[in-house]
């Protein structure tokens, strides 16, 4: 254990008096898990829920390669929202994930990412159905805000000028709000990536998601690509960029796009850094992401 600030080594009875302020009686018992229960209910399923597109290439060549050749059972592939609502882009958006959805074998996510005022923060959005949900806009970046480019908005385009208005928008049309390394505050996020390709220092991230659970905020954790090369999955590092690939392993009752929202609210997932290891966690029975009294027994 170091300190942060210089990096000198704390010694060991100054860690004393800060971890044994509550003692408590912990027992444990290991059982080994057969391999032939990854797919029973309720399941492990293995995707990412952050890519890009950047690049304009189709968004079936991003579905193919995340089934075809990285092997995972769910992706999302995003624009930005001011991407997203020019002309009939989102209506493409929701065709393609429409296309390459395979009950029961694939799950194909459809969403946007945000630069979302008032400090550009990052935001990504998921839908459980976009059928029914209308391009939205939110985004203060001032790309996004040039008028030439705001007049090719499509005339049904939801524009969310506030965080709070974005906020509500996206609850009321059954949307999830998830984390970004880029957003700087977190207040209605469900998920939050702890590793990812961009992150040139993982560490620090990972400290900066522990204070905040330290603090009281509660999210599911994901391992993503953030992928700007319409590879999800891919195991090796993008020019320019540090690392591969993340996954993120969910326990969901369904592949489908309800049940892998309804697992991400519920924190039943886990974050790896592109290993695709099967994590079975429990306390006193309850699964990954559930809470517990402070001062109850533990059984792990």
């Amino acid at each position: 254990f170091v300190n942060r600030q210089d990096q000198s080594r704390v010694p060991t009875q100054q860690l004393r008096q800060k971890t044994l302020i509550h003692s408590l009686r912990v027992t444990g018992k290991y059982a080994p898990v057969a391999a032939s229960s990854l797919r029973r209910k309720p399941g492990v399923f293995w995707g990412e829920f952050h890519g890009m597109v950047f690049n304009q290439r189709p968004l079936d060549d991003y579905y193919r390669y995340a089934k075809s050749v990285a092997k995972l059972d769910f992706c999302a592939p995003f624009w930005f929202s001011y991407g997203t609502c020019v002309e009939d882009v989102w209506q493409q958006v929701k065709e393609a994930s429409r296309r390459h959805t395979e009950p029961g074998k694939f799950a194909a996510l459809a969403g946007f990412e945000c630069g979302t005022p008032p400090d550009d923060s990052h935001r990504c959005v998921l839908f459980r159905d976009p059928e029914k949900v209308p391009p939205i806009f939110c985004d203060s970046r001032p790309p996004a805000q040039d008028p030439f480019h705001q007049s090719r908005l499509h005339p049904e385009t939801v524009v969310c000028k506030t965080l709070p208005e974005f906020y509500e928008t996206i609850e009321r049309f059954g949307g999830v709000v998830t984390g970004h390394f880029h957003t700087r505050q977190y207040d209605q996020e469900v998920l939050a990536e702890i590793y990812q390709k961009n992150l040139r220092q993982p560490a620090r991230e990972e400290e900066r998601i522990y204070e905040l659970m330290r603090r009281g905020k509660r999210f599911a954790l994901a391992g993503t690509s953030d992928t700007h090369d319409s590879m999800p999955g891919n195991p090796f590092a993008e020019p320019h960029l540090p690392m591969a690939a993340g996954f993120t392993g969910v326990y969901a009752d369904a592949l489908t796009a309800d049940a892998l929202l309804d697992a991400v609210v519920a924190r039943r997932t886990f974050a790896t850094s592109g290993t695709r290891m099967f994590m079975n966690f429990q306390s006193n029975g309850q699964p990954l992401g559930a809470e517990l009294p402070i001062d109850a027994p533990r059984l792990f």
